[in-house]
C-alpha cells in the first residue's frame, strides 16, 4: 500500500512538471506570436510610410546585410530588389560615407537604438549620388536577440536642392544689403524690427543690433508716430504693399532724417500675415534742396 501511494505521488509530481512545462511552452508560443504580430505591424507601418513619403523599405541583419528590399528601390536608386539583396548598406555608399554610416550602424546596433531622420548619401546604379533620409528601428527575435534593422530610405534630393537655392538666395541678399546705400529692414506683425541691413549705420547712426526688437515709431521725429500710425496700420490691416511713403526719423545724434519707404507684406508658410519687408531711401538732401 505504501509503495502504491509513493508511486502515485511520483506520477502526480511528473504530471505537474509536464503541466508546468506545457504552460511555459504556451507562454513562450504566445509571446513569440505577440512579438511576430508586433513586427508585422511595425513593418506594415514602415511600408505605408515608405509609400507615403516616396521612399523604399528595407531590412538588414545585424551585420548590415540587406535581407529584404521593397520594389520602390528602383525609383530611388535604380536597382532591382534582387540586385541589392545580400549586399551591405555600406556597399551602396561612397567609401567615406560607408565608413561613417558603418560606425553609426554598429554603435546603434550594439545599444539597440533606432535611427531617426539620418541624412546620408547613396550611389545610384547610374553612378550619381542620391541624398537620402533614413529612419529605422531595431528588429529582435522572440528571445530578445538583436536581429538587425527595418527601415525606410527617402530621397531628399529635391529638398536639398531647395535648401541650397535658399542659402544662395540668402547669401545674395546679404551681399546686396551689405553694399546697398538704401536701408533694408523687416518688422514682425507687431511692428518690431526683426532685421536691419548695415546701411542703417550711415543713415541713422545706429548699429543694427541696437534697433532689433524696437518699433520704427520709437525713433521717429516728434509727431511722426501718430501721423504714420494713421497711415500704416490701415495698410497693414489690408496686408497690402505700399510705396514712396515719406517720413521723418531722428538720427542717433538727434538731427532729423527724411526717408522714403516702400514695403511688401510678409506671410508665413501657413499664409498668416507676418509683418513687412521694407527699404528706406534717404531723401534729406532732396527735400532740403526743394525748400
Amino acid at each position: 500500500m505504501a509503495e502504491d501511494e509513493q508511486g502515485n505521488g511520483v506520477l502526480a509530481e511528473r504530471l505537474r512538471q509536464v503541466e508546468r512545462a506545457n504552460q511555459e511552452l504556451a507562454r513562450e508560443v504566445a509571446e513569440r506570436a505577440r512579438t511576430e504580430a508586433a513586427l508585422r505591424a511595425q513593418q506594415k507601418r514602415l511600408r505605408s510610410l515608405a509609400e507615403a513619403c516616396g521612399g523604399w523599405q528595407w531590412e538588414t541583419d545585424a551585420r548590415g546585410v540587406y535581407t529584404g528590399v521593397s520594389p520602390a528601390v528602383r525609383d530611388v536608386l535604380g536597382y532591382d530588389p534582387a540586385e541589392v539583396l545580400h549586399k551591405t548598406i555600406f556597399h551602396l555608399m561612397p567609401a567615406e560615407e560607408g565608413k561613417r554610416i558603418a560606425g553609426l550602424y554598429y554603435r546603434n546596433g550594439a545599444s539597440q537604438k533606432p535611427f531617426d531622420s539620418l541624412e546620408n548619401t547613396k550611389v545610384h546604379k547610374g553612378g550619381h549620388l542620391v541624398p537620402v533620409e533614413t529612419t529605422a528601428v531595431p528588429i529582435f527575435d522572440a528571445d530578445g536577440t538583436f536581429r538587425g534593422y527595418c527601415g525606410v530610405d527617402r530621397d531628399i534630393g529635391a529638398r536639398k536642392q531647395a535648401e541650397q537655392a535658399l542659402r544662395v538666395s540668402r547669401e545674395r541678399f546679404r551681399d546686396f544689403a551689405a553694399i546697398a546705400s538704401d536701408w533694408m529692414w523687416e518688422v514682425d506683425a507687431k511692428a518690431a524690427y526683426t532685421y536691419l541691413s548695415p546701411a542703417v549705420r550711415n543713415i541713422l547712426g545706429y548699429e543694427p543690433e541696437e534697433l532689433l526688437g524696437r518699433s520704427p515709431f520709437e525713433i521717429m521725429a516728434p509727431g511722426e508716430p501718430k501721423r504714420l500710425a494713421a497711415i500704416f496700420y490701415p495698410v497693414a490691416a489690408s496686408q497690402k504693399a505700399f510705396a514712396f511713403l515719406e517720413n521723418c526719423y531722428l538720427h542717433k545724434e538727434g538731427h532729423p532724417v527724411m526717408l522714403e519707404t516702400s514695403g511688401v507684406p510678409i506671410f508665413t508658410p501657413e499664409g498668416a500675415f507676418g509683418g513687412y519687408r521694407c527699404i528706406d531711401r534717404d531723401i534729406t538732401d532732396r527735400k532740403q534742396a526743394a525748400g
